[in-house]
């Protein structure tokens, strides 16, 4: 349950980043128990990294690329797969969310909640800390980079949902 609110947090806070850097708009807040939100169209910097907390490449896949792209790739439940890809990442396959070497406090500061650190990568938005051994590359960052590819992230939600039919790394 939490890890659902925590991607549907993080989902919301990357559409509305892009919603307010294309709209050319201030954001007045993320939510009412979060930090402020930061200028149109940057994204906060993660203190440990000193990088960006969100990083998007622009790589949006149509709703059809990626209706497409769940029925190559087979999911059992493909509208469960489609739902569940929107909601991670609005359909941007290369957006990343880093909050590495966060401390507790700047990770509540920045969700409103308790979380942990993650690396979280692609359209299913797979944190490569907690799922690295089903992701092809030499470290975490290479894992990472690798899961902006639509087939590789695909592929690897597939193996995470027993091919499409538990969705529960998702809360769903």
């Amino acid at each position: 349950m939490a890890r659902r609110r925590h991607h549907e947090h993080t989902v919301r806070w990357v559409w509305a980043i892009g919603i307010a850097a294309l709209a050319g708009v201030a954001m007045s807040s993320r939510r009412a128990s979060a930090t402020p939100a930061p200028s149109p169209g940057a994204s906060p910097i993660n203190p440990s990294t000193g990088r960006p907390i969100v990083t998007r490449g622009g790589h949006t896949l149509t709703d059809a690329e990626l209706r497409d792209l769940i029925a190559r790739h087979g999911f059992a439940d493909a509208a469960k797969a489609f739902a569940i890809a929107k909601r991670e990442s609005g359909g941007q396959a290369d957006v990343i969310v880093d909050t590495r070497g966060m401390s507790a406090a700047q990770l509540l500061a920045y969700w409103g909640k308790p979380a942990a650190p993650e690396l979280s990568a692609g359209l299913w938005q797979i944190n490569v800390l907690a799922n690295g051994a089903l992701v092809p590359g030499a470290d975490v960052d290479t894992k990472a980079s690798a899961l902006t590819d639509p087939d590789t992230n695909a592929a690897t939600a597939l193996a995470l949902s027993h091919g499409g039919s538990s969705w529960g790394p998702w809360g769903a």
